[in-house]
């Protein structure tokens, strides 16, 4: 199977402008080793071969300094999971920032054989130390307004890079809900994953992996952060993370309550997320849970079912993710959501 984006990615280094100055500037003030024989040659062709030899060095410094960005996929050829965190972190300006990139090597490279080619035709000394220095003056400034907001596809690549491995046979259970609801307990107690779990909001701050064998095949079980009640377009990049991942890897999504009249949000709250969420995957594809039944009163459980029931959810879970009660009920009905589609009869 091939390596998956997030684990290539994260040996790809975005250089900054001013590491590339420093750069170029030391490769030029560097002293250039020239064969026995041009050292034996009259000085207008040593100080050509001396300067010839700083440009190659230097095109070859930015040659693999911007191409570097230049080559990192285009949002078409990514999962749609890598190609939304992507926009997400680089606010909207991927492709753009990739354009900028390209653009740069292209100039750079049509501004090296030019340069190269009128330092090999002239014999005037000034006019090859001249030439040397407009080109390596004429080359920073092309990177610089090509690396304007690089920064942007750093991040990126430093998300997709902190992603889980994604690929387009996984079969993926996504946990969600809003925060303070369990989530995290639940990943670590279903799969292999050990998300931090905090009594603040928004601990999770972006998408985790863990596994888990069912049926004979190997499941992803996948934390999220936690959604707030609100619309799409006021969420912010946390958020806008786990909105992706239900998005494009949930073949089931367990949406859990917390069910309690203390928690942290309130369930009138939750359940508007929990509409989001189905007009998102569909109801098909969702399995409810009400978590938290070890602290949660008789009656306050009893509310959330009456108003899980008026919204058509009939089967719904009862679950103690840290404590484990009911843990093998909610598997089973993960098992049966895959069964027709996903697992092997």
């Amino acid at each position: 199977m091939p390596e998956c984006l997030s684990n290539s990615i994260r040996i790809v280094r975005i250089y900054s402008y001013d590491d590339i100055r420093k750069a170029v500037l030391k490769s030029y003030m560097d002293r250039s080793n020239l064969p026995g024989s041009l050292l034996k040659k009259n000085k207008v062709v040593r100080t050509r071969a001396i300067y010839v030899d700083k440009l190659d060095r230097i095109f070859s410094l930015l040659a693999s300094h911007i191409g570097i960005c230049a080559r990192l996929p285009k949002l078409a050829s990514m999962h749609p999971f890598y190609a939304e965190i992507a926009m997400i972190a680089s606010e909207g300006r991927y492709e753009e920032l990739l354009d900028r990139c390209r653009r740069a090597i292209h100039l750079v490279t049509k501004l090296y054989r030019e340069y190269r080619g009128r330092i090999i035709e002239t014999e005037d000394l000034s006019e090859i130390k001249r030439l040397a220095r407009e080109y390596v003056g004429r080359s920073l400034s092309i990177i610089k307004r090509g690396l304007r907001s690089i920064e942007l596809l750093r991040k990126a690549i430093d998300e997709i890079s902190k992603s889980p491995c994604i690929s387009e046979d996984m079969t993926n259970i996504v946990i969600c809900g809003m925060p303070q609801v369990g989530k995290s307990t639940l990943v670590s107690r279903l799969s292999t994953a050990k998300p931090e779990t905090s009594p603040f909001p928004f601990t999770t701050k972006r998408v985790i992996m863990g596994h888990i064998d069912l049926g004979g095949r190997r499941i992803s079980i996948i934390d999220t952060p936690g959604i707030l009640d609100r619309p799409i377009e006021e969420m912010n990049k946390i958020e806008l993370k786990a909105i992706s991942a239900i998005k494009h890897l949930a073949d089931v999504a367990i949406f859990l309550l917390d069910p309690r009249r203390g928690a942290y949000y309130l369930l009138e709250q939750q359940l508007k997320v929990l509409d989001s969420v189905e007009k998102i995957v569909g109801r098909e594809k969702m399995l409810v849970a009400i978590n938290k039944i070890d602290i949660s009163s008789k009656e306050e459980i009893e509310l959330c079912v009456s108003m899980l029931r008026k919204r058509g959810y009939e089967t719904i879970y009862m679950i103690s993710a840290l404590k484990g009660d009911g843990i093998d009920e909610l598997v089973k009905g993960i098992i049966e959501k895959l069964s027709s589609k996903l697992l092997p009869t």
